[in-house]
């Protein structure tokens, strides 16, 4: 057998060698877990981030305190936001920490904000190493807001207040540019 034949009779193996490594490379790349992150909730329970992201719906993470002005301010909107898109595409998700220390939330606070303001969506606490976590990247200020896409890959972080609006139009317009436009 010539050196030619051997190459072609190889060749069909090292095409089926090279599909399957480059489809495996491809799952891993587009795969979207949400972070493994457990935190606790008001009432002491515990709770992987898993459960809120991933599941059909954009869910936002909102980072903040009851003793942050710029939290407080955008707070109203996001439970509209919630209210009014819970049910078909989206919901929100706090994460309380204590300002300005960034340690871990307060929740004597957490819970008479809640309660004052009527906040209907789920708040768990956490401090800025949690936080990070769950946004991959350091937290540097809040409120941010994580964006989590239906598949639970995080695409998007938003620093400062954000509107309700502006949350509607950012999902509504959301196409990614190519896999991996975020990383």
């Amino acid at each position: 057998m010539t050196m030619s034949q051997k190459i072609e009779n190889i060749l069909p193996v090292l095409k089926i060698i090279s599909l399957s490594f480059l489809f495996v490379i491809l799952i891993q790349s587009t795969r979207a877990d949400a972070p493994d992150v457990t935190l606790e909730d008001l009432q002491g329970n515990h709770h992987n981030i898993s459960e809120y992201i991933g599941h059909g719906k954009w869910t936002l993470v909102n980072v903040w305190s009851p003793t942050c002005i710029q939290c407080v301010v955008e707070m109203p909107d996001l439970n509209k936001f919630h209210l009014q898109h819970r049910d078909t595409d989206a919901t929100v998700l706090g994460i309380t920490i204590d300002y300005p220390s960034f340690e871990y939330g307060k929740k004597d606070l957490a819970e008479a904000f809640i309660k004052k303001y009527n906040i209907t969506f789920p708040i768990l606490m956490g401090d800025q190493d949690l936080a990070s976590e769950v946004g991959g990247k350091h937290l540097k200020a809040i409120p941010t807001t994580y964006f989590f896409h239906p598949d639970g890959k995080l695409v998007a972080r938003w620093p400062g207040i954000v509107k309700k609006e502006e949350l509607e139009e950012y999902i509504q317009q959301y196409e990614p540019k190519t896999d991996d436009w975020f990383e």
